[in-house]
């Protein structure tokens, strides 16, 4: 259901510099995936949603990637009354067979007296950038510690490959803090394998193996409702299944019934 509403969705405020283009769209050539990290992938439209689920294809089972973890002892320094201050990195070589990425945890640990001074990003290995925490210059000159391990979350991948190098970013823009220190971050990857090419439609149009027949779908009030048959392959090995109730013969079926009477 994400990819359907993410790959139909479209554009609030579409002169908005701050959209990006994303990863091709599942199964879906020439078509790529719009992004804002304050709108998302826009605003979900159900006409269009609903034209897509009915030619869509089975997604591959999901694969959750172990954390990759990167120790770093790295210092942030902080910002100066005029500028910035240095941007510090962190890469790691990522070999995952994860071919169209769901979604990103990435983690940190370390101490930042003033986290909220601090812009993190993570870089793709194809250069796509997510804004995992921006900088905030509290009215109050209130301070936010970085509370130990801290997890961020971001959809800004969908579709690109989790294989090469990620790069975590971390630069200080707000002056009067303290200097931070990252001592270790980890990544985790959800997404599947690539399914076989596409073969028409906006969703693929192919049938797999045991995919569903679509029977109908329709949009109502904050809702979108799908029905479905289970495939002639799933209907078979089923009956296969189910034991018989036929008699093994004629006999045994009088004789379970008694005597025959004349």
């Amino acid at each position: 259901m994400k990819l359907i509403l993410a790959g139909s969705a479209r554009k609030i405020d579409s002169a908005n510099a701050g959209w990006l283009t994303g990863a091709p769209k599942y199964r879906a050539s020439g078509t790529r995936y719009a992004f804002h990290h304050g709108y998302g992938f826009g605003l979900v439209d159900a006409g269009a949603a609903v034209t897509l689920a009915r030619n869509w294809t089975k997604v591959p089972s999901l694969i959750k990637s172990d954390p990759v973890s990167v120790s770093t002892s790295l210092t942030i320094p902080d910002a100066t009354s005029t500028d910035d201050g240095d941007t510090v990195t962190s890469s790691v070589e990522i070999s995952s067979g994860i071919d169209f990425i769901e979604f990103v945890h990435v983690s940190l640990r370390g101490e930042a007296p003033a986290f909220r001074d601090l812009q993190v990003e993570l870089v793709s290995p194809g250069g796509a950038v997510s804004e995992l925490s921006v900088p905030y210059e509290s009215p109050s000159g209130e301070r936010f510690r970085l509370p130990g391990t801290t997890r961020f979350g971001t959809a800004r991948h969908l579709g690109e490959k989790a294989a090469g190098k990620w790069t975590l970013r971390l630069t200080d823009r707000v002056h009067g803090g303290d200097a931070s220190e990252l001592e270790i971050w980890s990544i985790r990857f959800f997404g599947h394998k690539s399914p076989s090419a596409p073969t028409g439609g906006p969703g693929g149009g192919a049938s797999l193996p045991g995919t569903p027949t679509i029977q109908s779908v329709s949009a109502g009030s904050g809702a979108l409702t799908v029905s479905w048959a289970p495939s002639a392959r799933r209907l078979r090995a089923a009956r296969r299944r189910l034991p018989s109730r036929r008699p093994r013969n004629a006999r045994t079926a009088c004789a379970a019934r008694g005597p025959a009477r004349r």
